[in-house]
């Protein structure tokens, strides 16, 4: 679904409490099936959070299903964190 450097954030109503629709987040892994924990498919890494600044940088294991394909205003400044 996604690839390695797709932008995304988290749909609403996901189950995640800091990877939802208020972060923008950067693919950084695709894990295969030996890699990965409880069935989560993607790593990602925070690029912007509107709640709590502290969790950009972050890199999180999530379910892909949760997040959609992301265009941002400011998407070059994101890519580049």
């Amino acid at each position: 679904m996604f690839k390695v450097g797709d932008i995304i954030v988290g749909k609403k109503r996901n189950p995640y409490a800091i990877t939802h629709s208020k972060s923008v987040c950067k693919v950084t892994e695709i894990l295969d099936r030996d890699h990965k924990s409880e069935d989560k498919d993607i790593e990602i890494k925070i690029l912007s959070h509107q709640e709590n600044e502290k969790y950009i940088g972050s890199v999180w294991d999530v379910h892909s299903q949760f997040f959609k394909l992301k265009g941002y205003p400011n998407l070059k400044s994101l890519i580049e964190r």
